[in-house]
């Protein structure tokens, strides 16, 4: 999980997003719906007016997703890291970094759904011709990267075992709680 793909972490937090709220299944369920549609377009060399329509799909939920999963992990970033110190120490602090598919390098401090739109908008405009070339979307939160970072490291590059496990185990205790918050 700390040392696996990116796509696990996505699939992590999704999976509790799209438990404690049913918007947030909806939202993924129509993204991952429209990216399938872009990558059978991509594939088939379909023409630019498919894309537009289906990249406004993608847009729409894709923004409404990065809002999501942002707020999520806002939302849950004080419990885990609280759960991390009573496991592991006082002197160890976890934390989660997301960084949008758009801007690999900036992490994502704070983001309204306008500005996610807008920002998607012009980074499938800018990779428009590469996706076409490589058949297959390359922008979008199905790119995002979720990173553990601790004490201030990528933890999937410097935690050790025990650490790592202590982060799976911090998650599982926060995925708990945010839960049963949700149930009550």
């Amino acid at each position: 999980f700390v040392k696996g793909s990116n796509t696990m972490r996505r699939n992590a937090i999704d999976s509790l997003g799209s438990q404690i709220s049913k918007d947030y299944y909806t939202v993924l369920h129509d993204y991952n719906k429209a990216l399938k549609q872009k990558n059978a377009l991509l594939r088939d060399g379909a023409s630019d007016d498919m894309f537009k329509s289906v990249n406004d799909v993608l847009i729409k939920s894709g923004a409404q997703l990065v809002f999501y999963r942002h707020g999520l992990i806002q939302k849950i970033l004080p419990v885990i890291s609280d759960y991390y110190s009573q496991i592991a120490g006082k002197n160890e602090e976890l934390s989660i970094e997301y960084y949008p598919s758009w801007a690999m390098d900036d992490k994502l401090e704070q983001i309204s759904r306008d500005e996610a739109r807008e920002k998607l908008s012009c980074a499938f405009d800018e990779k428009l011709d590469e996706e076409k070339a490589r058949c297959r979307a390359l922008i979008g939160p199905h790119r995002d990267r979720i990173v553990f970072v601790l004490n201030g490291e990528d933890a999937q590059n410097f935690a050790s075992q025990g650490q790592q496990r202590s982060i799976v185990l911090s998650f599982k205790l926060t995925e708990v709680k945010a839960l049963f918050k949700a149930m009550s």
